[in-house]
C-alpha cells in the first residue's frame, strides 16, 4: 500500500511539473517597416526604359498603404 501511494503522489507531481512547464508562451510578432501594412493603394505605375547601352529595364510603382505610408516600388 506504501508503495501505491509513492507510485501515486510521484505521478502527480510529475504530471503537475509537466503540464505547468507547457504552458502557452508569448508569441512575438515583428512588424517588417518596409512592407506595406493592410491593404495597398496603388497611385502610380511607370516604366523603366533602357537608355545609352544601360540595359537596365524595368516597373516602378508608387503607392501608399493602410497607415498612410508611402512605397516606391521597384
Amino acid at each position: 500500500m506504501k508503495i501505491q501511494n509513492v507510485f501515486l503522489s510521484v505521478l502527480f507531481l510529475g504530471s503537475v511539473m509537466f503540464f505547468s512547464s507547457c504552458g502557452k508562451e508569448e508569441v512575438e510578432v515583428i512588424v517588417d517597416p518596409t512592407l506595406p501594412q493592410g491593404t495597398f493603394t496603388l497611385a502610380k505605375t511607370g516604366s523603366i526604359v533602357e537608355e545609352n547601352g544601360t540595359k537596365s529595364k524595368g516597373s516602378v510603382t508608387l503607392g501608399t498603404d493602410s497607415k498612410g505610408t508611402q512605397f516606391v516600388r521597384f
